[in-house]
């Protein structure tokens, strides 16, 4: 005879999706914000860092310019360097600054550079969550609808044998007749007359 499904309570499955759909939600918050981050992140180098950078370097380049012809004309207007001591520590000046824009300039490029390598890998890393989430739980959604219905169908049908379970003896029918229960039979007492030990 065919086992019986023990079917307590199918509202666990509807608790399930729930949770489910949880985590799902907070699976593609956490994903688009991570990759929201990485854009920001490259956007400010490229657009903002790189620029700015790009701007100081010309900026002080020109002003090194400046300086060095300053120092020229002072030199020629005095005809001794000892007097154009101002106008060569302004040089130094802006040849450091230019110096450094360089470094910074340098420096964006290189973590650009870096960014690109590990936002490779990061997407990597991310895709078989991305792929969970777009792919796998819409049908883990369908599935556990399918589970559900065809539960509630089962239990629906799956009633009436439960009542005949609860029956009192000698009310079902069965090789006991209103001796008992078939597995019971020959428990009750002595036989009756004419009938075989």
């Amino acid at each position: 005879m065919a086992e019986r499904a023990e079917v307590r309570s199918i509202e666990a499955l509807r608790a399930f999706k729930a949770a489910l759909k949880d985590f799902d939600e907070a699976a593609r918050q956490a994903l688009g914000e991570a990759q929201g981050d990485v854009m920001r992140t490259g956007g400010w180098l490229q657009n903002d860092r790189a620029i700015h950078w790009k701007q100081q370097l010309r900026y002080r380049q020109n002003r090194l310019a400046d300086a060095r012809s300053e120092l020229m004309r002072a030199e020629i207007a005095t005809a001794t360097r000892t007097s154009a001591v101002v106008e060569r520590k302004n040089v130094e000046k802006w040849k450091h600054a230019v110096e450094e824009a360089e470094q910074k300039l340098e420096a964006v490029k290189r973590w650009l550079r870096l960014l690109e390598r590990e936002a490779t890998l990061f997407k990597g890393k991310c895709q078989p969550l991305a792929r969970t989430v777009e792919g796998e739980l819409p049908k883990a959604y369908a599935t556990l609808d399918r589970l559900y219905e065809a539960l509630e169908k089962y239990l629906k049908l799956a009633a009436p044998a439960g009542d005949r379970a609860v029956m009192p003896r000698g009310a079902g029918d069965g090789a006991g007749g209103a001796g008992g229960d078939g597995d019971e039979a020959g428990s009750a007492g002595p036989p009756a007359a004419g009938e075989e030990n």
